[in-house]
């Protein structure tokens, strides 16, 4: 790779970028390998030519897609926790697309009531 090569890399890094400000710059570095990794990703997608058919796909579209993939897993996780609130379940169920439903409210409530009951049980009869 030559001098403009590297100039072009870095100017591809620093136009979608996954930084933050910070004063450690250990976060900093590893956001700039972040940066480096998502856009030999993107690179590699493209040349594939798996996307060849979707006109629109650009780095932006990739880094979104891309986020949320790895989110989506932790994400439906999270939208079963007892102790989460019930504003943030909803916004989680918004964002993976499913509608939050009373009954499942309604579940998520019992099974917690229910171990709180069991623990307060277990506790009693010691």
């Amino acid at each position: 790779m030559n001098k403009g090569g590297v100039d072009v890399f870095d100017q591809l890094c620093h136009a979608q970028t996954t930084t933050c400000k910070t004063k450690r710059w250990q976060l900093r570095y590893f956001f700039g390998e972040l940066d480096a990794a998502v856009l030999n990703a993107y690179i590699i997608c493209t040349l594939d030519g798996a996307r060849e058919e979707d006109a629109n796909f650009s780095l932006a579209k990739f880094l979104k897609d891309l986020t949320f993939a790895l989110a989506k897993q932790l994400m439906e996780q999270r939208i079963i926790k007892k102790f989460l609130p019930k504003i943030l379940r909803t916004e989680i169920a918004t964002v993976l697309g499913k509608e939050l439903t009373a009954v499942l409210i309604l579940k998520y409530t019992l099974r917690f009531l229910f171990n709180r009951l069991v623990v307060i049980i277990i506790f009693v009869s010691d």
